[in-house]
């Protein structure tokens, strides 16, 4: 059997969180002049937004993104997700310490949430994460066809650029994929390796079950011998 996804949805304090944005607002917390603005701003037109839609993909991030699917108003439309295995007893995926690792990126408020709701339930010595580059990057850097542009994995501190060239971004919250001995380079990959459908999203979190990838790979071994 393959490898299994369980879900597109570490172990961090949450109360560390907590203590730098207290830290923080202290701060900060001194009177700050009051700005002015229109009560009632002029919203952009429609044209505005279709035209800005309909040209991201060449400008700001190439192709099929995880946040390609607008609506005519250039509202994000959220995708279903193909992944929805539940970890529960007696199911496929029973709740067993040190079994599943998150992927997440800390850019994504989505994944945060997964992260804050590991330190708040005290799962961190019992579910493993690790985070991905906070800047997307093409998937095939080789194929000049294919434009996608999603999450990589990389060494901690390895300054990236945004995929049209603009910026330089490091930071020590990310790193290669643990799980996969350099195998998998973008969390794309990780869709691929579990034979995601076309048409699927690579968006983060995602949380996999390290077991079973194990039992295939005795499998394949055995098969060898």
């Amino acid at each position: 059997r393959p490898p299994r996804m369980l879900a597109q949805f570490a172990s961090t304090s949450t109360r560390t969180f907590l203590r730098v944005a207290s830290s923080q607002k202290r701060l900060t917390s001194r009177p700050t002049k009051l700005t002015r603005f229109s009560p009632n701003p002029r919203p952009p037109t429609r044209n505005f937004i279709t035209k800005m839609s309909s040209t991201l993909g060449k400008t700001g991030t190439p192709g099929n993104t995880a946040v390609a699917d607008v609506s005519e108003t250039g509202a994000f439309v959220r995708k279903e997700a193909g992944f929805r295995n539940r970890i529960e007893k007696g199911g496929a995926f029973p709740p067993e310490s040190g079994r599943y690792h998150v992927y997440v990126s800390l850019a994504c408020p989505w994944a945060c949430r997964v992260v804050s709701t590991i330190g708040l339930k005290g799962l961190g010595d019992h579910v493993s994460w690790s985070a991905v580059h906070p800047t997307w990057q093409k998937t095939k850097p080789l194929d000049e066809s294919d434009t996608h542009a999603g999450w990589a994995f990389v060494e901690a501190g390895t300054a990236l650029s945004s995929p049209s060239g603009c910026g330089s971004f490091s930071g020590p919250v990310y790193d290669s994929d643990p799980i996969h001995s350099g195998e998998i380079k973008f969390v794309r990959d990780l869709y691929e390796k579990v034979g995601a459908p076309e048409g699927t999203r690579f968006t983060v979190p995602v949380l996999w079950d390290k077991k079973k990838r194990h039992d295939r790979e005795q499998r394949k071994q055995r098969d060898h011998a």
